[in-house]
């Protein structure tokens, strides 16, 4: 089910129809990874000449397998870029901390980092930049403060959601080694509890020595003997930990491999957790109102293609009209040929009679015969040579206004293309421009009216917790 929804999201937004889906599943491209091996001279070869699509649907699907292979091309070279600079790596100072290593490495991820015990009041969002990819990364320790009422821990998940929106690729749970506790086990539960038992598959623990690098046991050892608390939080996440204890800078590579492993089992696809869609809608609809201003500013372009796509259209109708005329010519033609043929069978038939009643020699009858027949043959050439010349000129001028026509789309759909490409842009940059407000602080109505709807849940979740804690204390 999800390679199908890929394949047709993909389709959508490079302006495939359902029909061309259709037809691309029936040749056995099920999904996004099998059309990397669909090329254009295929789609010619076995989709355009046989006319199993439209014309305008070949060129886009053309275009489009053209963008999947350079971005697919883009991306390998990057990886490995990437990882060919990191394995250069020399071991560096002791000091390098969790949030040093995820800003070193360059991937298209949004992370998470909670555990730390950075000022709780600081929710800080980041990025890092090498060979052109973003991992963006948020430090929000305010998450695991059980000191905070409610409407803190509120601020601190409307915050979080919003600067990893549309979604976090990886969590990572920063962890002490040898201090892990069960009230540090506690604040993990109710950071599941405030959001789903869900993103327990996203997260991977990240254990570091506290700046004592040189004094402390390895983790293996440490696991060995390691409290049931922390053992029920590493099971929770699949038993997924990165050894950031020597702090050299190849953990970097170890850390960031290991997120590439998770956004892998888990299809690509972010964590999302339902109980605060509304914070997503709503920063849409803050990027929509500023997104009207971007769309007047487009105005023009997008007329313009408007006014391709109406000069495509009239082309491609006119192309329609062309072909048909020519089918009927060539059809008169075909007939006209067939008469003709019929004449000169019924004329050299009326010779043949005539020449029986006159007296002459045999040899005279077959002289004559002969000489019609050549005059015949020779009409017939000459017929035919005008109608082949009448055929080619109409070719020609049908192909060239087909060539015009392809020419229209393909300038329709480039400038369509860079349009998108603009706007999608221009919502980039609103949206991450808002994110970062939203984050520093800097939109307090907006987080006043995300957080009204879920301020009651999480006083319910911070109660609860606090209960078992006492409870236990108590025992």
């Amino acid at each position: 089910m999800g390679d199908n929804q890929d394949l047709e999201e993909w389709a959508t937004s490079v302006d495939l129809d359902s029909a061309t889906v259709v037809v691309l599943k029936e040749e056995g491209f099920t999904n996004l990874e099998l059309l990397r091996h669909l090329t254009a001279d295929h789609v010619t070869e076995n989709l355009q000449k046989s006319k199993r699509l439209p014309l305008a649907q070949c060129l886009a699907l053309k275009s489009a397998i053209k963008m999947f292979a350079n971005e697919s091309s883009a991306g390998l070279e990057t990886a490995k870029s990437s990882e060919v600079a990191d394995s250069r790596h020399e071991p560096t100072t002791d000091h390098l901390t969790a949030s040093a290593a995820l800003g070193e490495e360059g991937n298209p991820f949004r992370i998470l980092k909670v555990g730390s015990d950075s000022d709780p009041d600081l929710i800080q969002l980041k990025s890092a930049e090498r060979n052109g990819v973003t991992v963006e990364y948020l430090d929000s320790p305010g998450l695991f403060d059980t000191r905070k009422g409610p409407e803190a821990v509120a601020t601190a998940i409307a915050k979080s959601v919003a600067g990893m929106y549309p979604g976090l690729h990886a969590l990572i749970y920063i962890i002490e080694i040898g201090q892990y506790t069960e009230e540090d086990e506690g604040k993990y539960n109710r950071l599941l509890e405030l959001f789903d038992k869900n993103l327990a598959r996203y997260t991977i623990v990240l254990f570091t020595s506290g700046g004592r690098f040189s004094r402390v046991k390895k983790v293996e050892d440490m696991l060995a003997n390691a409290p049931e608390s922390l053992k029920r939080v590493l099971s929770a996440c699949q038993n997924r930990y990165v050894d950031f204890s020597d702090g050299v800078v190849t953990e970097v590579f170890v850390l960031m491999q290991k997120v590439r492993e998770l956004v892998a089992a888990n299809g690509g696809k972010p964590y999302t957790c339902p109980k605060y869609f509304h914070i997503g809608e709503a920063m849409e609809e803050e990027v929509r109102k500023k997104m009207a201003k971007v769309e007047k500013q487009h105005l023009q372009s997008k007329q313009y293609v408007q006014e391709l796509e109406a000069n495509a259209k009239q082309a491609e109708e006119a192309v329609a009209r062309e072909k048909e005329e020519f089918e009927k010519k060539e059809q008169a033609r075909q007939k006209e040929m067939k008469e003709l043929e019929a004449q000169r069978t019924a004329q050299l038939e009326s010779l043949k009679h005539q020449l029986e009643q006159q007296q002459m020699s045999e040899e005279r009858r077959r002289q004559k015969t002969e000489a019609f027949l050549k005059k015949l043959e020779e009409d017939r050439r000459q017929q035919m040579r005008e109608m082949e010349e009448e055929r080619k000129w109409e070719q020609e001028n049908l192909n060239g206004k087909e060539e015009e026509m392809n020419t229209m789309i393909e300038s329709r759909m480039e400038e369509e293309r860079k349009l998108r490409e603009e706007m999608a842009r221009a919502h980039d940059e609103e949206m991450t421009a808002l994110r970062e407000r939203i984050v520093d602080g800097q939109e307090p109505s907006f987080l006043d009216y995300v957080m009204t709807p879920f301020v009651q849940l999480i006083e319910g979740v911070c109660t609860l917790m606090t209960e078992l804690a006492s409870d236990f204390g108590g025992d």
